[in-house]
C-alpha cells in the first residue's frame, strides 16, 4: 500500500513539475512582446531624407501600425523628440511552433533639432496611444550636418563574420582614389576602425569567419598614428571594433583623410533580410506600460 501511494506521488510531482517547465517555456498567447535588435544608425542630413526602426512583435495586429492613432518620439536620457511623417509597414519575420513574429518597420523624417551633428549615444523609440505606451531600446543614431566633402572611391562592401553566433560587421573592404595620401581615423558611429591592423590588396569575401580576423572585433578606441595609403591597386581591409556590439547593415560612414573629412553616403553593406529568430543573445525585450 506504501509502495503504491510513494508511487502515485511521485507521478503527481512529476507531472506537476513537467507542466511547471512548459509554462515557462511557452509564450502566452495574449501577451504582446516586442523586440528590437542594438543598432548603429547613422545618416548624413538631407531634407526629405528618411530614417527608420525596425521593430519586432508576436501580434500581427498590433496598434503600432495605426499612425493616426499613435504619437511616436525619439527619446534619451535627456529629451525627447516627437516624430513626424511617420509611416509604418509590416511584413511576417518568423514562424515556430512557439509563436510568429512580425517586423514593423517605422519611417520618420530625419531629425532636424541642431544644425550641428546630431548624436545619440543611447536612444530609444516611444509609441504612445489611448491603450499603452511602448518604449524599445534602438541604440546608436547619428545625422551628420557638417560640411563634409563626398568620398572618391571606386570599390566598397562590407565583411561580416558570426560573434557570438550573431552575424556583425568586422570590416570593409574599400578601392580609394590614388589620390588620398594618409588615413586618420573611420568613424561608423561607436565603431572605429584599428588603423594598424589595415591591410592592403587584400580581398576578403563578404562572410568571414570569426577566428581568420586578425583584430579584436569587441575593444575600446585607443589614440592612433595616422596610416600611410601605398597599396598598389588601391583596395584596404579596413578591420572594424566595437565598445560593445551593435548591428550596422547601411549608413554614413566618416573617414579623415589629409586633413579633412569625408563622407561615405548612406551605402547598405548588407542586403540580407534581418530576422530577430537570429539575435537572440542581443535582441533587447521593449517595455509596455498599459494605460
Amino acid at each position: 500500500m506504501k509502495k503504491i501511494i510513494f508511487g502515485l506521488t511521485l507521478t503527481a510531482l512529476i507531472l506537476l513539475g513537467t507542466i511547471f517547465i512548459l509554462s515557462k517555456n511557452k509564450v502566452p498567447v495574449n501577451e504582446d512582446l516586442y523586440y528590437t535588435i542594438p543598432r548603429i544608425l547613422t545618416y548624413h542630413y538631407e531634407e526629405n531624407k528618411k530614417m527608420c526602426f525596425e521593430i519586432f512583435g508576436n501580434n500581427e495586429n498590433t496598434l503600432i501600425e495605426f499612425v493616426e492613432e499613435n504619437s511616436y518620439y525619439l527619446v534619451d536620457e535627456k529629451s525627447s523628440y516627437q516624430l513626424n511623417h511617420v509611416e509604418v509597414t509590416k511584413e511576417k519575420d518568423y514562424s515556430s511552433k512557439e509563436a510568429t513574429f512580425y517586423k514593423y518597420t517605422i519611417s520618420c523624417g530625419l531629425l532636424n533639432i541642431s544644425d550641428e551633428n546630431i548624436i545619440f549615444e543611447d536612444c530609444s523609440l516611444k509609441i504612445k496611444n489611448e491603450s499603452f505606451t511602448l518604449e524599445c531600446f534602438i541604440g546608436y543614431l547619428a545625422i551628420y550636418k557638417g560640411e563634409y566633402q563626398e568620398l572618391d572611391f571606386q570599390d566598397l562592401y562590407g565583411n561580416y563574420a558570426y560573434i557570438q553566433n550573431e552575424l556583425y560587421m568586422v570590416g570593409i573592404t574599400i578601392q580609394l582614389a590614388q589620390a588620398y595620401k594618409e588615413l586618420m581615423n573611420v568613424s561608423i558611429g561607436p565603431a572605429y576602425v584599428d588603423l594598424m591592423q589595415i591591410e592592403q590588396d587584400q580581398l576578403y569575401d563578404s562572410e568571414r569567419l570569426e577566428g581568420s580576423l586578425k583584430h579584436s572585433v569587441i575593444s575600446e578606441k585607443k589614440p592612433q598614428d595616422g596610416y600611410k595609403l601605398k597599396a598598389k591597386q588601391n583596395y584596404y581591409f579596413l578591420p572594424i571594433s566595437y565598445p560593445n556590439l551593435a548591428l550596422f547593415t547601411k549608413g554614413c560612414i566618416l573617414l579623415e583623410l589629409d586633413g579633412k573629412i569625408y563622407y561615405i553616403e548612406d551605402f547598405t553593406y548588407l542586403a540580407n533580410d534581418i530576422s530577430i529568430s537570429n539575435y537572440n543573445h542581443s535582441k533587447r525585450e521593449g517595455k509596455v506600460i498599459y494605460a
